[in-house]
């Protein structure tokens, strides 16, 4: 699993490394939780993080560029 995290580690990473490596942490997490049978609640929680993250992010972006637009 190391090899999921290297993009993670280095500086400035296009958008495309990030979406490689969320596919493929996705794929892999997918084909583990499959084996025990319960991609329901894992895409019931994968859903509500992602809910989260979103809304963090959004948030985050509102701030920076408010944070921005206050200096000009």
């Amino acid at each position: 699993m190391h090899h999921f995290l290297v993009p993670l580690t280095s500086g400035s990473v296009p958008w495309r490394t990030w979406l490689r490596t969320i596919l493929r942490i996705a794929t892999f997490g997918l084909f583990f939780v499959n084996r025990r049978g319960q991609i329901a609640h894992l895409l019931r929680s994968a859903l509500s993080c992602l809910t989260v993250a979103l809304t963090a992010g959004l948030l985050l972006i509102g701030l920076l560029l408010w944070w921005l637009f206050s200096l000009v």
